[in-house]
């Protein structure tokens, strides 16, 4: 598997710069970036109800998107906690933070790597990670990063963990740029840094084992592939794991 560092400088700051929102299938104007963004919104929704249910005051509480993108999650994250300024977003990209701090500059944003992370001016009470793991194809450089993320976060803060899934995240090819968990291997690694598993939400499916209905709404009606999704038997497309700080054995 490809380096993240080569995925960033080829694809993110490559030619994805230079590909038209039409173009992009993840892009709010096309109906699957839409549609998934609608599901990715949905599940944190519910993950930031289940903390204020465990007694945090989100709109009080820090947060940190690593890999931010060009920020769409960190601005949902500002709108559903009415606190843009308690809000930071990480990533490795150039030309995704330029967009990002150009759709608003009040939240905080930092070029940086999950590796490496840099120093903030404060702890967070929670840390998320869209899409990031996938791209880090050795497990010390998982391990280090999971454990840079719980250097950061305050006494009973969160670590909530978005990837594709995959039967085994070490086996890939030279060429892949990316490669999916188990979610019992995100579980593991990220009890080997010192987290508590919370709970688990799966999103999408891949129906029958191979086609996974994330795409497949661009080809057919949503409600049509949200019914394939339920009846008919498969793995999930993704996993959202959410994982409480606790004490690294020893």
């Amino acid at each position: 598997m490809k380096s993240y560092k080569e995925v960033v400088k080829e694809r993110y700051d490559g030619y994805e710069k230079d590909i038209h929102a039409y173009e992009n299938i993840y892009s709010l104007i096309n109906p699957i970036g839409f549609n998934a963004d609608k599901k990715i919104r949905s599940v944190f929704y519910n993950a930031f109800n289940l903390f204020r249910n465990a007694g945090m005051d989100i709109t009080k509480s820090s947060i940190l998107d690593i890999g931010c993108g060009k920020g769409a999650t960190t601005r949902f994250f500002s709108e559903l906690t009415n606190s843009p300024q308690n809000i930071y977003g990480l990533d490795l990209s150039v030309h995704r933070i330029e967009c990002a701090v150009k759709m608003n500059s009040i939240i905080s944003y930092r070029i940086g790597d999950i590796v490496h992370l840099p120093a903030f001016p404060v702890m967070f009470d929670i840390i998320t990670a869209i899409d990031v793991f996938m791209h880090l194809k050795e497990k010390k450089e998982i391990i280090q990063a999971l454990t840079n993320i719980k250097e950061k976060l305050n006494d009973n803060g969160y670590f909530i963990w978005y990837d594709a899934y995959s039967k085994n995240h070490f086996k890939t090819t030279q060429n892949q740029d990316h490669s999916g968990f188990h979610p019992k291997q995100m579980v593991d690694l990220a009890e080997e840094a010192g987290f508590e598993k919370v709970t688990q939400i799966n999103l999408f499916k891949k129906i029958f084992w191979k086609y996974h209905s994330f795409y497949l709404i661009n080809k057919f009606p949503v409600p049509f592939v949200n019914f394939l999704a339920c009846i008919l038997p498969g793995n999930p497309g993704n996993m959202m794991v959410i994982f409480r700080k606790g004490i690294k054995k020893q």
